[in-house]
């Protein structure tokens, strides 16, 4: 019976492993994803317009003015969860939350 157990797991247990890291690389691929998106120099809002993603931007959490992200503030690390388009006012959403 051992051996009938040894050989079922031998043949059969790597499936879960395989699932497991199937699963590991789709959510890293979408972190990277993500976050290439967010690193990008510019974002259209649903109308089509270019906003810049970096500039002059004031934290609605700590109140530090700097030049940096408009997704996160480079002084208390906090994420904006949208932007205003710099043409039309729609918000543009964070692509990495």
């Amino acid at each position: 019976m051992y051996a009938l157990a040894l050989v079922a797991y031998l043949a059969l247990g790597w499936i879960p492993g395989v699932v497991l890291v199937l699963l590991a690389l789709v959510g890293t691929l979408r972190a990277l994803a993500s976050t290439a998106r967010e690193l990008a120099p510019h974002a259209l809002c649903g109308r089509g317009h270019v906003t810049p993603t970096y500039g002059l931007v004031r934290c609605s959490a700590c109140g530090f003015t700097g030049e940096g992200s408009v997704w996160r503030c480079s002084h208390c690390d906090a994420a904006y969860g949208h932007t205003p388009c710099s043409t039309c006012g729609l918000s543009i959403r964070n692509p990495s939350l």
